[in-house]
């Protein structure tokens, strides 16, 4: 009895391992590469989340969430296995603002029971926009009230975010520009121009703000009373010019009644 123990345990151990290799064996699925990269602090938003696994993935089962600081979904809900390389799993996003965003996936290996589930996190970012106002410079005085405003930028995206430029003339909103040149027309006297960069609805962003005043000269008398006496007449000129009009008809008129007169005798 005492013998035949060992050999018992030894023959389920036998049938155990046995079983065992004739079961087919999945290995689990790792996570080898992502973009953007956990930890990461990306200076532009990233247009896309791309995982790479281990192995195949199938479409059932896997997926990708991206969410924001409040938890609220950010992507656009078309995560997918790319057909030509089923290592890779992605999806889509919107353009995002800066803020930290949260990864979540789950990727189920192809023709097997193994699922993997992680998360990690990222951050945008941006670096902070500026707005250069290089004409007209502080002081500038201009001879007419036509005016051209040329502005640079830097880290702003006129196609993000409603970006665009506001100016503003002596305190008043006068335009919202998507460009880099804008033309103004001035009335005579010192003006204040103001530029700064806004986006979204009503943001505007004050640092970026810049001022500068301008001149804009008042007309010369002699440049306003040159303009008038372009077309302008001594006042005895048309009555002189009628009169001496009408006597030279009677001279010719006379004249004519001589020559009829000599001709008669």
């Amino acid at each position: 009895m005492r013998k035949s123990l060992p050999v018992l345990i030894a023959s389920i151990f036998l049938a155990a391992s046995f079983l065992v290799g004739t079961s087919p064996a999945y290995a689990q699925v790792v996570l080898v590469e992502s973009s953007p990269a956990p930890d990461a602090a990306l200076p532009a938003p990233p247009e896309r989340i791309t995982l790479t696994f281990s192995d195949p993935l199938s479409d059932q089962g896997s997926s990708i969430h991206v969410t924001d600081d409040a938890g609220d979904p950010v992507d656009k809900g078309d995560a997918h296995v790319l057909t030509d390389d089923r290592h890779t799993l992605l999806v889509d996003l919107p353009v995002l603002i800066e803020g930290t965003y949260t990864v979540t996936y789950t990727a189920a290996g192809l023709g097997g029971s193994t699922v993997t589930m992680g998360s990690y996190q990222f951050t945008v970012d941006l670096p902070p926009s500026r707005l250069m106002l290089e004409t007209p410079v502080d002081g500038q005085s201009f001879e007419s009230g036509l005016v051209l405003l040329e502005m640079k930028v830097e880290f702003f995206d006129f196609g993000l975010y409603g970006n665009r430029i506001r100016v503003y003339i002596d305190g008043e909103l006068q335009a919202e520009v998507r460009a880099l040149t804008y033309d103004l027309e001035l009335a005579p006297g010192v003006h204040e121009i103001t530029v700064v960069l806004a986006q979204f609805e009503d943001q505007e962003l004050p640092d970026t703000a810049t001022t500068v005043h301008i001149a804009i000269a008042q007309p010369r008398p002699d440049q306003e009373s040159g303009r008038a006496n372009e077309n302008w007449e001594p006042p005895q000129i048309r009555p002189v010019m009628a009169g001496l009009a009408i006597v030279a008809a009677l001279a010719l008129l006379a004249l004519g009644v001589w020559l009829g007169s000599a001709l008669d005798e």
